[in-house]
């Protein structure tokens, strides 16, 4: 089989697991409430990014985000508080963001010192924590907008998959920030954005920011005339 049906194969992959995913869960679901439902679909669509965006700029920022929210979730479950885990992991996407080779490479130094700041500030008040989470958020986005920019400016060309990228970014802002100002509107809105979120990661699934026909051409400015 040549090579370019293999990719073929390989990109259908994802769009089969949703499918699968659709397909066989509408009994399970139907004993959970609607916000169960959307975490849930959230989680198993963010596992699938990570597929597509293999050996991209953005692998490993799309693996961090398919762990947190299992690992999260799994904090929950053991009746630990899960927001300092949040703020320790945008403090990785930010230093991944950064400098990706030298993060990996040093990851056994890094880890222990998130573990660290974890337990540090473990137990601080909500709205502190979700404060923390909207700065580091803002940082992964700066990042994000620098990458987007640089880009732009090499190619002379604006990629849809940074748009969509910057837009997940500020959703997830907004999320954090609202739910400081508004416990119950957070709430509210928490379940909004993550359903949101949930079709944007759907678009992860199958564009990466390698994708170039994704993209919007920059029209160059008309020359004076001399």
């Amino acid at each position: 089989m040549e090579a370019s049906a293999w990719s073929k194969m390989f990109n259908l992959c994802p769009l089969l697991l949703v499918l699968f995913f659709l397909a066989f869960s509408s009994n399970f679901f139907q004993a959970m409430k609607l916000s169960q439902i959307i975490f849930y679909i959230s989680i198993t669509i963010w596992l699938l990014p990570p597929l597509k965006q293999f050996r991209g700029k953005f692998f490993y920022y799309f693996l961090i985000q398919a762990i947190s929210d299992p690992v999260a979730w799994a904090l929950v479950e053991l009746h630990y508080y899960n927001l300092p885990f949040y703020v320790a992991k945008d403090l990785f996407l930010i230093l991944c963001l950064w400098n990706q080779k030298e993060t990996i490479r040093k990851v056994y130094v890094i880890i222990p010192v998130l573990l660290l700041i974890h337990y540090l500030i473990y137990g601080i008040d909500f709205k502190i924590l979700a404060l923390l989470i909207s700065v580091a958020q803002i940082g992964v986005l700066y990042f994000i907008f620098k990458m987007a920019t640089d880009d732009m400016l090499e190619l002379k060309r604006v990629k849809i998959f940074y748009i969509v990228i910057i837009l997940y970014e500020l959703s997830v802002i907004l999320k954090f920030i609202i739910s400081i100002t508004s416990i119950n509107l957070g709430m509210v809105y928490f379940y909004v954005t993550t359903a949101f979120e949930i079709l944007l990661g759907i678009f992860f699934i199958f564009v990466s920011e390698r994708n170039e026909r994704f993209s919007i051409a920059i029209p160059e400015r008309n020359k004076a005339a001399a």
